[in-house]
Protein backbone atom coordinates (compact mmCIF):
# COMPACT_ATOMS: atom_id res chain seq x y z
CA UNK A 1 0.00 0.00 0.00
CA UNK A 2 2.79 2.46 0.88
CA UNK A 3 4.55 1.90 -2.44
CA UNK A 4 1.24 2.61 -4.17
CA UNK A 5 0.76 5.84 -2.21
CA UNK A 6 4.28 6.99 -2.99
CA UNK A 7 3.85 6.09 -6.66
CA UNK A 8 0.61 8.11 -6.74
CA UNK A 9 2.30 11.15 -5.18
CA UNK A 10 5.03 11.12 -7.83
CA UNK A 11 2.48 10.48 -10.58
CA UNK A 12 0.61 13.60 -9.46
CA UNK A 13 3.82 15.57 -9.29
CA UNK A 14 4.79 14.53 -12.81
CA UNK A 15 1.36 15.15 -14.31
CA UNK A 16 1.25 18.65 -12.79
CA UNK A 17 4.88 19.49 -13.51
CA UNK A 18 5.68 19.85 -9.80
CA UNK A 19 9.25 19.39 -8.62
CA UNK A 20 10.27 18.14 -5.20
CA UNK A 21 11.50 21.68 -4.51
CA UNK A 22 8.09 23.20 -5.34
CA UNK A 23 6.20 20.58 -3.31
CA UNK A 24 8.57 21.19 -0.43
CA UNK A 25 8.11 24.95 -0.48
CA UNK A 26 4.32 24.75 -0.80
CA UNK A 27 3.74 22.08 1.85
CA UNK A 28 6.58 22.59 4.32
CA UNK A 29 7.76 19.01 3.81
CA UNK A 30 11.54 18.99 3.43
CA UNK A 31 13.05 18.04 0.09
CA UNK A 32 15.12 15.37 1.82
CA UNK A 33 11.96 13.69 3.14
CA UNK A 34 10.42 13.74 -0.36
CA UNK A 35 13.65 12.27 -1.72
CA UNK A 36 13.51 9.48 0.87
CA UNK A 37 9.93 8.69 -0.22
CA UNK A 38 11.11 8.36 -3.81
CA UNK A 39 14.01 6.08 -2.88
CA UNK A 40 11.79 3.98 -0.60
CA UNK A 41 13.86 4.77 2.49
CA UNK A 42 10.90 6.38 4.26
CA UNK A 43 7.12 6.24 3.99
CA UNK A 44 4.98 9.37 4.08
CA UNK A 45 3.45 10.11 7.48
CA UNK A 46 -0.27 10.70 7.75
CA UNK A 47 0.28 14.40 8.42
CA UNK A 48 2.43 14.69 5.28
CA UNK A 49 -0.13 12.78 3.23
CA UNK A 50 -2.76 15.29 4.35
CA UNK A 51 -0.47 18.16 3.24
CA UNK A 52 0.12 16.54 -0.16
CA UNK A 53 -3.59 15.84 -0.66
CA UNK A 54 -4.42 19.43 0.23
CA UNK A 55 -1.76 20.75 -2.17
CA UNK A 56 -3.15 18.67 -5.05
CA UNK A 57 -6.74 19.36 -4.00
CA UNK A 58 -7.57 15.69 -3.68
CA UNK A 59 -8.62 13.33 -0.94
CA UNK A 60 -6.45 10.88 0.96
CA UNK A 61 -8.36 8.10 -0.79
CA UNK A 62 -7.11 9.46 -4.14
CA UNK A 63 -3.54 8.94 -2.98
CA UNK A 64 -4.30 5.40 -1.84
CA UNK A 65 -6.11 4.15 -4.96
Amino acid sequence: MIKKVTRNIFRLMNSHGITAYKLSKETGISESVISRWKSGEQSPSLSNLVKVAHFFNCGLSDLME
